[in-house]
């Protein structure tokens, strides 16, 4: 019985652990892309070759 009670509350926690760390993963992915669209546009002029060949890599 204690058993399968704490297989119950690893299986809850597990998923609240899966949920919130999805919420946390897309606002620090979010984040992220604002800050590196920002930082791309300031300065993209010097990063303009170095970026392609790195999507060249990427891809």
């Amino acid at each position: 019985m204690l058993h399968d009670l704490s297989r119950v509350k690893a299986k809850s926690l597990r998923a609240r652990s899966a949920v919130v760390g999805g919420a946390v993963i897309g606002i620090t992915h979010s984040v992220r892309w604002t800050a590196t669209r920002a930082m791309y546009s300031e300065v993209r002029g010097s990063l303009a070759p170095l970026q392609k060949s790195c999507r060249l890599q990427l891809d």
